[in-house]
């Protein structure tokens, strides 16, 4: 009996040894497999990074021709007379509006660099891994013939000529298509790289945990089984030692623990079964109810915004936000969620990317009634001081033409207008001013005078501001220079043409170059054949220095 005993426990002895030395070589092979796993997976990208990569490169490319463009308006523009220009070399664009002032000098130039920090985000949201060549160029191309870049950045100079053929601008659209090219060569080295799809990804994540899962529940249950052949090894030795003597009530000890061993581990065993197998198969949501969830989140990112901008822009908004709500449903819709935590969390990343996107349009956008208090308050008086001659208008001539300007502008306004919209309007009423303020003074000193005398001299104190029964002569005064004018007849006042044709040497030979061929006895008719004729003020008459060029016809 003692020999079976030790025989039965060096059975057990070897069988320990047997079961640990498979653990060691099972989690041998499984951390190879998986340093394997590891290594296949290290030198590829997935499509976030391209996404990403791509982002970089075309923020790159803003960062560069931005500062080409800003710098070049500074220097030409802004700082023309003034060495003093703001250094933005190796600053981000997205900087630029920081580092300028709202300065009479630098705030349009902000504005510039907004429009275009504004013009590249818009391409960025929309980039596509596989088109992103073609799209890149199309939105290079749009760039350089947008009315922001053609009509903005390059314009018109102060003699109302366009910069166009100018060659630093010339220039500046060469720098812009080299850039752009050399990032087309950057995106096409990034398009090459090898891909992995991200489905396969998350496939072999997931694969990885469930092998990791199963090495783990193979260690688990190797200690048990060791525990368990441990322990037997011990009863053994225990009963061969103190129980020695009856062998039979052993036997029948061993049988009877034996067999509550067996009975009490199926037991366990058949109550472990079952909770795992209800807790491996967990219930899924109804698409109805994920559908809820995701609603419910856009809601409350509608209700955040709504809060924090004005409901005109929000509204504006709100189409786009309902197109992210339906792309956000339908993207998840083939996924299963076991509970509303597994769907808020896979929500919030995009919810999180849409908002950021729609809060960049909200933060330039303005609604009417703050856009005409931005008007107000911009557009005043004291902006046309160099224009507005005080002695050639009244201060109410002058309010009036400003205040009507402002009336024009806002009836033109829609229920929402983003910054640089709005800088336009602003610059656009400005310029309108100024032109109908020059209208007006050029207005006023325009006179009316019958014929002159047979010297060519008309007396200054014989002018009218309004035509009368003998007006034959207008004559605009310059308003720069007060003792120069120009003139020409009163074709549309026929009696009064009449008469100068009928008396033409006393009438139309001092003031009038008329040639022997353009002349006709029998004619009714004058026309103008060049220039309208000058005169300068002298001791009260004003004479002819540049006769008037015409023809009787």
């Amino acid at each position: 009996m003692f020999r079976k005993v030790i025989q039965h426990s060096f059975l057990a002895l070897v069988i320990l040894l047997l079961v640990s030395s498979c653990s060691d070589n099972n989690n041998a092979y499984d951390e190879n497999n998986d340093n394997q796993n590891e290594e296949s997976i290290e030198n590829v990208y997935s499509e976030e990074d391209f996404l990403e990569l791509n982002k970089n490169e075309i923020i790159a490319f803003y960062d560069n021709i931005g500062f080409e463009i800003i710098d070049l308006i500074l220097e030409d523009r802004v700082y023309e007379k003034n060495g003093n220009i703001r250094q933005l070399k190796g600053v981000a664009l997205d900087d630029y509006p920081r580092r300028l002032n709202d300065s009479m000098n630098e705030k349009k130039v902000k504005l510039y660099s907004e429009r275009l920090i504004e013009f590249r985000n818009g391409f960025i949201d929309s980039i596509s891994n596989e088109t992103i060549l073609e799209d890149f160029i199309n939105s290079k191309d749009m760039l350089l013939q947008s009315s922001f870049f053609n009509d903005t950045i390059i314009g018109l100079d102060t003699e109302r000529l366009t910069r166009k053929d100018k060659p630093k601008y010339i220039s500046l659209v060469d720098i812009i298509n080299k850039n752009a090219d050399e990032a087309i060569t950057r995106l096409s080295e990034i398009k090459n790289q090898p891909i992995i799809e991200s489905n396969a990804n998350d496939a072999l994540r997931i694969e990885k945990q469930d092998v990791f899962n199963e090495k783990m529940k193979t260690k688990e249950n190797s200690l048990i089984w060791i525990s368990l052949l441990g322990v037997s090894v011990l009863i053994n030795i225990f009963q061969f030692v103190f129980f020695r003597k009856n062998i039979k009530d052993i036997k029948e000890q061993s049988n009877n623990n034996q067999n509550k061993y067996l009975k009490e581990n199926t037991k366990e065993y058949k109550r472990s079964s079952q909770e795992n197998l209800a807790t491996s198969i967990p219930a899924k949501l109804k698409r109805d109810r994920v559908k809820e969830i995701i609603n419910e989140a856009y809601n409350n990112m509608q209700q955040l915004l709504s809060d924090k901008y004005h409901q005109d822009c929000v509204m504006l908004i709100s189409d786009q936000l309902n197109s992210y709500r339906s792309k956000a449903i339908d993207g998840l819709n083939s996924i299963s969620f076991h509970n509303q935590l597994e769907v808020e969390k896979k929500v919030k990343p995009i919810i999180d990317e849409h908002q950021s996107i729609l809060e960049r349009e909200l933060e330039i956008c303005i609604p009417k009634s703050k856009a005409e208090i931005d008007i107000k308050n911009t557009v005043k008086r004291e902006n046309f001081i160099e224009v507005a001659n005080i002695e050639l208008l009244s201060e109410d001539e002058i309010n009036s033409i400003i205040q009507q300007m402002k009336q024009i502008t806002f009836l033109d306004l829609t229920p929402t207008i983003n910054k640089n919209q709005l800088a336009a309007k602003i610059d656009e009423l400005e310029e309108n001013i100024i032109e109908a303020l020059q209208k007006k003074i050029k207005d006023n000193l325009v006179y009316y005078f019958p014929f002159t005398d047979a010297n060519g001299s008309l007396d200054d104190e014989k002018k009218t501001k309004a035509i009368e029964r003998d007006s034959a002569i207008k004559l605009s005064i310059n308003n720069e220079d007060m003792s120069k004018a120009t003139f020409t007849l009163l074709y549309e006042e026929d009696d009064m043409m009449q008469a100068g044709i009928m008396s033409y040497d006393s009438f139309l030979v001092p003031i009038c170059e008329l040639k022997s061929e353009d002349f006709n006895s029998t004619g009714t008719r004058i026309e103008q054949t060049g220039d309208d004729g000058t005169m300068e003020l002298e001791d009260g008459y004003w004479k002819v220095k540049n006769k008037l060029p015409i023809k009787v016809i």
